[in-house]
């Protein structure tokens, strides 16, 4: 019996993390600089980072980003945190 192999994190960039918790690029941008415990990039480059979305959804939660959602409007993969595998 074989198993499947690992699935590969879903990129994300940071325009889509900013549509994602209904901010702009740059609010993205400056919580990088100011949250050290940002995600770091899986990819991308220097310019355009890519990221794990379970790991920028992890973070969002954790800071409560964006405050406004309430839990039962928050986007489906911002829901609850993910355990990482």
């Amino acid at each position: 019996m074989s198993q499947d192999p690992p699935k590969a994190p879903d990129p994300i960039n940071l325009a889509q993390i900013g549509r994602l918790a209904g901010v702009g690029r740059a609010a993205v941008v400056t919580w990088r600089r100011r949250h050290p415990d940002f995600p770091e990039p899986i990819g991308g480059t220097s310019e355009s980072p890519v990221f794990r979305l379970a790991d920028v959804s992890d973070w969002l939660i954790a800071h409560k980003f964006p405050a406004h959602w309430p839990s039962d409007q928050a986007p489906e993969n911002i829901t609850e945190p993910r355990e990482h595998r």
